[in-house]
């Protein structure tokens, strides 16, 4: 994929980052959002793309505040909400609905998606 542009996503240590690259146009002809694709870097040398169950553009990746795992929320409407741990693996599946921004209460325990749930993170 050809990358028209990347941003780094650091948790809160800046140990550890989520690329997103992306690109404005889909050569395939599948999605009119183009593509997007993440991987998790460390400064610890480690590498790996973050694989998504669902096809679609990626509205939004945030950290957890006070833990090194992340929520991703990606696909066609209604997207899907997933938490990944350090290594990439899915630990938990927040299911579809009209979700489209991320935010943290400062103690990490609660997470508002912008849509419409509020997600209890432990």
């Amino acid at each position: 994929m050809k990358v028209d542009n990347v941003d780094i996503k650091f948790n809160k240590t800046g140990k550890c980052g989520i690329i997103i690259a992306s690109n404005d146009v889909d050569k395939t002809g599948s999605s009119y959002y183009g593509q997007t694709l993440l991987y998790f870097i460390s400064i610890r040398g480690e590498s790996n793309q973050i694989v998504l169950k669902k096809n679609g553009p990626v509205y939004c990746v945030e950290w957890n505040p006070t833990r090194d795992e992340f929520i991703v929320l990606y696909g066609f409407m209604p997207c899907k909400g997933t938490l990944f741990n350090v290594k990439c693996d899915p630990i938990h599946e927040f299911g579809e609905n009209h979700y489209n921004e991320i935010l943290f209460n400062p103690q990490a325990t609660w997470s508002d998606s912008a849509g419409s749930e509020i997600f209890e993170v432990r």
